[in-house]
C-alpha cells in the first residue's frame, strides 16, 4: 500500500478555490438581495406613512364640507360622494297652519316661539297635513321641518310623501319643551309646477308640533371619488 504524501494535490486546490468562489458568490448575492429588500421595505413604509398623512388631511378637509349624508369609507373601496355647498338657498317657505288639507291635526298658537300665526298639533298615528301648492321648480331639494316635541323622549316618526310617493321617514326627536323648536331635514325630488307634500304620523304617539317647512336648494355640487387602500408587505403584514 502506498502512503499519501503531506499536502494537497493541484486538483484539490482548484476544487477548494471553486467552492470558495461559489460560497462567496452565494453570500454576496444573499447580502445584495437582503439589502435591496430592506431598502424596498423602508420605501414602502415611508410611502405608507405619507399616504396615511394625506388621507388624514383629506378626511379633515372633506368633513369640513358637511355632506348631507353620513358616508363611511372602508378599506379597499371606492365610494362616489356628492358634496354640496353648505350655504343653502331658501327657495320657499310653507307655514303649517297654511296647509291645504289635513286629518286629525289642529292649528294651535298656545306654545310660544312659532313663526307665522300658529303651528300644526298632530294627532295620533295616521294623522296628517299637506300642502298641494309646493312650486319651486324641478330637481332635488331639501325639505326642512321646524318642529317642537316636549313630553316624549322617544322619536315621533313621520312619513314624508311627495305627489303620493314616499321619500322617507323623518324621526322627529325630543326638543326639551313644547316651546323649544328645532329642525329636521330630508331630501326630496320636486317636479315642475305644483307638488303635494304630505306629513303623516307613523307612531302610536302621533307626530310633533310642526311650525313650517322650508324648501332649500344648494348653490353648487361637487362630485368626488373617495379611494382608500390598505397596504401590506410581501408577508401580508399591514402597513397602512
Amino acid at each position: 500500500m502506498q502512503l499519501r504524501k503531506n499536502g494537497f494535490t493541484l486538483v484539490e486546490i482548484l476544487v477548494a478555490m471553486a467552492l470558495g468562489l461559489i460560497i462567496m458568490g452565494v453570500v454576496t448575492y444573499g447580502f445584495h438581495n437582503t439589502s435591496r429588500a430592506s431598502t424596498r421595505a423602508l420605501s414602502v413604509v415611508e410611502a405608507g406613512e405619507k399616504a396615511r398623512v394625506v388621507i388624514g388631511m383629506l378626511e379633515r378637509d372633506l368633513s369640513a364640507l358637511h355632506p348631507l349624508g353620513a358616508v363611511t369609507a372602508t378599506d379597499n373601496s371606492i365610494t362616489f360622494l356628492t358634496f354640496r355647498d353648505p350655504e343653502s338657498s331658501l327657495a320657499g317657505e310653507y307655514q303649517a297652519e297654511a296647509h291645504t288639507s289635513r286629518s286629525l291635526c289642529t292649528t294651535k298658537s298656545s306654545n310660544s316661539g312659532y313663526t307665522g300665526t300658529g303651528y300644526q298639533d298632530m294627532g295620533g298615528s295616521g294623522s296628517y297635513f299637506e300642502w298641494n301648492n309646493v312650486n319651486e321648480g324641478s330637481g332635488t331639494f331639501t325639505l326642512s321641518f321646524r318642529y317642537a316635541l316636549g313630553n316624549d323622549t322617544a322619536t315621533r316618526d313621520c312619513d314624508i310623501t311627495v305627489n303620493g310617493v314616499s321619500v322617507g321617514t323623518v324621526p322627529f326627536s325630543y326638543t326639551g319643551a313644547w316651546d323649544s323648536w328645532s329642525t329636521m331635514t330630508i331630501e326630496a325630488p320636486l317636479n315642475t309646477g305644483s307638488n303635494t307634500v304630505r306629513v303623516t304620523a307613523s307612531t302610536g304617539a302621533g307626530g310633533p308640533n310642526v311650525d313650517k317647512m322650508e324648501v332649500c336648494t344648494y348653490a353648487q355640487e361637487l362630485d368626488l371619488v373617495w379611494v382608500k387602500y390598505s397596504w401590506s408587505n410581501t408577508s401580508g403584514e399591514p402597513l397602512l
